[in-house]
């Protein structure tokens, strides 16, 4: 409910807190990158994004076309990041 509240750094914080307890999960990495970009944290949300993709490669192709990710679509690293 939060996330499609658009309470985006509330789930930010939330998810950061369940990454550091559970760190081998790529999504909960990925769909933390995600809640960051939406709420303008544009350096965690690259770290991790990367984090992800280095876990699990499918985390690079998803990282393409998700809208969440729009805000740091843009980014240099962003690019480096989704070409592989």
């Amino acid at each position: 409910p939060l996330y499609q509240a658009g309470e985006y750094a509330e789930v930010a914080d939330r998810l950061g807190a369940q990454v550091a307890a559970t760190p081998q999960y790529p999504m909960l990495l990925f769909n933390l990158a995600c809640c960051e970009s939406q709420c303008g944290r544009i350096s965690a949300a690259l770290g991790h994004l990367r984090q992800a993709i280095e876990m699990s490669e499918e985390f690079r192709d998803s990282a393409r076309d998700d809208a969440d990710l729009g805000p740091i679509r843009g980014e240099p690293a962003f690019q480096q990041l989704i070409s592989g």
